[in-house]
């Protein structure tokens, strides 16, 4: 069980209601999230292959108490103390992903935005003749991907702004197979544009699907 885990929480809980925060919203937004997460790791079960995770887990939260203790009258110590809280929340969130087994399916999202974003700088080219848009887009990918490897909460929206030009450029190559299937325009010459047009036909499920990972596995970034 997570029992020292959630009384370490809930030391940190302790201090968080006693510290002279000004930004009374901000306040109660955290310790909103701390008391779910209180709740979550009192019935949480932890495997001996993450005792490690579980002990780092513990020293942050232990280093964070201490700091709340030591005294919070500046503006300074406050806001640190805050940045410090939301830091732990997000650690909190991803540990339970990780006792739980859910952040196994991280590498799924991590190949499906691969290869959505492989289709992209494949097809893209040659529907509108064009690399200026993939060369643009070039970075935020390959940053994106980088992120999502180191488990960087950074990595979202690099990624969503990755996926709307994906889902433009399914668009396009599903409305060019429509209008070849209704003999609106010439058929391709070779199979190499067959597959081509296949490629981009699945362009948008396949970001769709990643982009519905990374929101179900949003908690597992920190």
């Amino acid at each position: 069980m997570a029992r020292d885990v959630k009384d370490a929480i809930d030391k940190v809980l302790a201090e968080l209601e006693k510290a002279p925060i000004n930004d009374g919203r901000t306040k109660d937004a955290l310790l909103k999230d701390l008391r779910e997460m209180s709740h979550i790791y009192a019935d949480l079960k932890i495997g001996k292959p993450f005792e490690e995770q579980k002990k780092s887990l513990l020293d942050y939260l232990t280093k964070v108490e201490k700091k709340a203790s030591e005294g919070l009258e500046t503006p300074s110590s406050q806001r640190a103390f805050i940045k410090s809280i939301k830091t732990l929340d997000r650690y909190l969130r991803a540990s339970v992903q990780d006792f739980t087994g859910k952040s196994k399916s991280l590498r799924f999202l991590h190949i499906s935005f691969i290869a959505s974003s492989v289709i992209f700088f494949i097809t893209w080219p040659l529907m509108i003749n064009n690399v200026v848009v993939p060369i643009l887009f070039f970075i935020p990918t390959i940053v994106g991907i980088m992120a999502l490897r180191n488990r960087s909460r950074s990595a979202l929206p690099l990624m969503f702004l990755c996926y709307i030009i994906h889902v433009l450029n399914g668009a396009l190559w599903s409305r060019y197979a429509l209008a070849l299937l209704m003999g609106q325009v010439a058929e391709p010459g070779s199979w190499f544009y067959i597959v081509i047009t296949v490629l981009g036909c699945i362009q948008i499920p396949l970001a769709a699907f990643s982009a519905t990972l990374a929101v179900l596995l949003r908690d597992a970034l920190v």
